[in-house]
């Protein structure tokens, strides 16, 4: 403990890591199974996603003001296109991390900080993909 003029300080490290990771929402729940098939309803609309309608899975990763924040996997109808990573929801509006070096800040915006650092850290880990993915993510 440090003292200041008789107001006594506990000085703890903070580290830029958090603690243990962010519980997921359980997969097995029948509400999460129906919140993820609707976001992939959302997601496969959207031609944000691929730059035309396509089919895409997810992993719920949390919820919070009304937004909902996943790990996608989707493909393009014409099997052209692909794209895996995380996505906000909000209602119907999508939001996904800039590209490049931009990545990383967006991201860490569209994402609570513990959600942000578990998919930073954690990418490609099988917890955070979908259960079902399309073809060209398997291979098939």
């Amino acid at each position: 403990m440090a003292s200041l003029g008789g107001l006594s300080l506990l000085l703890i490290p903070v580290s830029g890591c958090s603690g243990s990771p962010p519980d997921l929402p359980d997969r097995a729940a029948p509400s999460v199974k129906a919140e993820e098939e609707r976001l992939a309803a959302v997601l496969s609309a959207d031609p944000s996603i691929l730059g035309e309608p396509g089919l895409c899975t997810v992993r719920l990763l949390g919820q919070e003001g009304g937004a909902s924040f996943v790990m996608a996997a989707c493909q393009a109808n014409d099997s052209t296109h692909a794209s895996y990573g995380p996505k906000r929801v909000d209602g119907s509006r999508v939001t996904q991390p800039g590209d490049g070096a931009a990545s990383r800040p967006t991201l860490r915006k569209m994402l609570p900080e513990d959600l942000a650092e578990l998919v930073l850290n954690n990418h490609d880990s099988p917890g955070l993909r979908p259960s079902a993915v399309p073809p060209s993510f398997t291979g098939g």
